[in-house]
């Protein structure tokens, strides 16, 4: 936007506000985008009466602590553009050392003359933030997007789906029901509903102001929270959790939870930490991952399930952490996909629904696919791909999603290595086809391909995260509830294509995960594996690269997908 340019400035004395801007007084009644803090909080608003709005937070409880003001101008601001810019800065200033103060309702979306124009100059004003040490100036803007901070953050635009879902789950609450269910395929958002949920239900009512609800959605959610604090429902830190089976998940969202104010590492637990406490709430992420303890192998995991559901009255083998849940917290909101059970320790499907009639349980559909730029195409372009559903030979191109099949698997490595340098977070991953020996002996390569040598994941916790990810190859178990840029994948030696039928099959001696295939029929194991499959190729958002081992099975890929 042509001529266009912003001022920071310093407000010192809130008593003789007029001389801070005393170069232009217009600034008094111009929509502006400020930022109050110290050094442990930072709190972001804006405001077209920015004097009375800076003395009322002077006078809040939560507020007044925050001696440091800076107000953003431009004579190029309205309303709109002030609300487009406050919600950009919540999403993209990393905490580091400050917390985000703000409640989650304020964050706009909606359409305005010129968006994309103001919104691509935005990041200059995020720049002129370093200046003031408000940012930190080793961050790159380019870097934000790959930062679990950022990805997780409570403070993300919500789609329509994804309001609905909370709304629903609101009114719900407000009508005394106690079992909810968010069902979607991955990359549908589940993750950023679950954080911002439980945020808002933690969150102290008296901190929102009520000036700064603006949309109707804001609206809806604040009157929705009333009813429920006049009744008397209380959603606290102490009571309230996010629930996480996968140890990997979990570690990555403890660390998140730890830089958001409101919200701490320890509401992020596993399933076995709600018995014999008084939870209100628990909101359970990726559930089709809670354990069962059929087919767990014996030792210290499979005697402590049995005891826990011992203690719990429940069949001792046969309980499991649904189980767990429904008998030890008074509300449940389960977000779930019934395609992403990848064993036969997860809790089957059947005991869900089981579970989701028993309570009579709200159930609520997102819909839209916001991780992968294939969208909700690509997705069931792999779901019949991968169940051999396709009609038509034509191969599905896309505008912003790049889908290749590698010729080898060097050039699959190199070419995520080149992605990885280019943008970052990007990953090779394979089917469970090897067996993981340099767990136990770190010297020992775990896989061949091809004469090229590599080791599984060194860790299991926020192994995409770590610096030597890059020179190894992860399995569903550290990539599943992640986002990656890019995503090659190697579909190892247990799944292949045969010659005799045409049809995709599995070859169990060739698949190591040992709790993964204990007790599975072939046709179970292979629709475990299916899935596994899938839900490696849904974690891309800008590509997905594949490369199978079985040349038959990579010739029948060739027909859909192009080099």
């Amino acid at each position: 936007m042509e001529g266009f340019y912003f001022n920071v400035y310093k407000v010192d004395s809130l008593s003789e506000i007029e001389k801070c801007f005393e170069e232009n007084l217009d600034i008094l009644d111009y929509p502006v985008v400020y930022l109050l803090y110290n050094n442990n909080e930072i709190y972001i608003g804006e405001s077209s009466d920015i004097k009375n709005r800076l003395l009322t937070h002077s006078k809040s409880d939560q507020n007044k602590k925050l001696k440091n003001r800076l107000v953003i101008f431009s004579p190029f601001f309205n309303k709109s553009v002030a609300l487009g810019l406050e919600t950009f800065l919540l999403k993209n200033i990393i905490p580091g050392n400050r917390k985000i103060s703000n409640t989650n309702l304020i964050t706009s979306k909606h359409k305005y003359f010129n968006r994309s124009k103001y919104e691509a100059l935005f990041p200059a004003i995020w720049e002129g933030l370093k200046q003031e040490e408000i940012i930190d100036p080793k961050i790159k803007y380019d870097d934000i997007k790959n930062m679990d901070v950022y990805k997780y953050s409570p403070y993300k635009e919500l789609n329509q789906d994804q309001q609905n879902a909370i709304i629903t789950i609101l009114e719900g609450i407000n009508q005394g029901k106690t079992s909810f269910v968010v069902r979607g395929l991955a990359g549908t958002g589940k993750t950023i509903v679950a954080i911002y949920l439980l945020k808002l239900l933690v969150t102290d009512l008296d901190s929102i102001e009520e000036e700064s609800l603006y949309s109707e959605y804001s609206k809806n959610v604040y009157e929705l929270l009333k009813h429920i604090k006049k009744q008397e429902i209380s959603f606290t830190k102490d009571n309230s959790a996010l629930v996480i089976s996968m140890n990997s998940l979990k570690a990555t969202l403890s660390k998140v939870f730890n830089s958001i104010d409101g919200l701490e590492e320890g509401m992020v637990i596993n399933p076995s930490e709600v018995i014999g406490k008084s939870y209100n709430l628990v909101i359970v992420d990726e559930a089709h991952r809670l354990k069962q303890h059929k087919n767990l192998s014996s030792g210290t995991e499979y005697n402590k399930f049995k005891e826990l559901n011992t203690k719990l009255e429940l069949d001792p083998q046969n309980g499991n952490q649904l189980d767990w849940l429904e008998k030890s917290t008074n509300i449940q909101i389960l977000f779930y996909d019934k395609d992403q059970t990848i064993k036969k320790t997860d809790v089957p499907n059947s005991h869900f629904e089981d579970y989701f009639k028993r309570h009579n349980s709200i159930k609520i559909d997102l819909k839209q696919q916001l991780r992968s730029k294939g969208g909700n195409l690509y997705i069931d372009y792999v779901n019949d791909i991968l169940n051999q559903q396709i009609t038509t030979l034509e191969k599905e191109e896309f505008l912003e999603f790049e889908l290749k099949l590698m010729p080898s698997f060097k050039g699959l490595v190199d070419q995520i290595k080149l992605k990885d340098k280019e943008i970052g977070l990007s990953r090779v991953v394979a089917g469970y086809s090897w067996k993981w020996n340099s767990k136990k002996d770190k010297t020992i390569m775990d896989i061949n391909v091809d004469g090229f040598e590599y080791q599984w994941n060194n860790i299991d916790e926020d192994w995409i995260n770590s610096k030597t990810a890059i020179n190894e190859i992860g399995c569903i178990h550290t990539t599943q509830g992640y986002d990656l840029n890019y995503v090659g994948i190697v579909f190892g030696k247990e799944i292949y294509l045969d010659k005799n039928d045409g049809k995709i099959k599995i070859d169990k001696k060739n698949y190591f995960d040992v709790k993964g295939k204990s007790s599975a029929t072939d046709l179970e194991l292979q629709h475990f594996i299916i899935n596994i499959y899938k839900n490696m190729m849904y974690r891309g958002i800008y590509g997905v690269y594949i490369y199978c081992m079985d040349k038959n099975l990579q010739n029948y890929m060739e027909q859909f997908i192009s080099y």
